[in-house]
């Protein structure tokens, strides 16, 4: 993806952008949770806005969700990633779109995305923020 065809996509409008991979499971959850808990610098996570432990399941979490606010943050490139764990059927984070600042930072987000692909086996999108269907970069697994 060619940075000049999709900076307008970045500009603040007042909205921040999503990643989603739609479809997924506990099982999914549990792959990604696993892989980025390998990632250096490693996520931070938080229960009700204190640093806590990454979980180890993703399950528990989900079921604890109810009595919690859970957030993992994460960093890509210079772009602060946030998971609030809202569903278990569809993995978000979201984005500042003012942190994408150029190439380097595209290619940090799509090479997230293709993590996250790769791990789920299914499409992760970039989208407007709560826009699915409004989708600015989408990657598929194995691309």
């Amino acid at each position: 993806m060619n940075w000049k065809d999709v900076v307008s996509e970045f500009e603040w409008d007042g909205s921040w952008r999503d990643i989603y991979v739609v479809g997924a499971t506990v099982d999914d959850w549990q792959r990604v949770l696993d892989a980025l808990a390998r990632l250096s610098p490693s996520p931070t996570f938080y229960i009700d806005g204190k640093p806590a432990p990454m979980p180890v399941s993703v399950k528990s979490l989900f079921e604890q969700r109810a009595l919690s606010a859970p957030l993992l943050r994460l960093e890509v490139g210079h772009v602060g990633l946030k998971s609030h764990f809202f569903d278990e059927e569809e993995i978000e984070f979201d984005l500042d779109p003012r942190e994408v600042q150029g190439p380097a930072e595209l290619e940090a987000l799509s090479d997230f995305m293709r993590l996250l692909a790769d791990r789920t086996g299914k499409v992760a999108t970039l989208t407007h923020e709560n826009t699915k269907s409004a989708v600015i970069l989408a990657v598929a697994p194995g691309a």
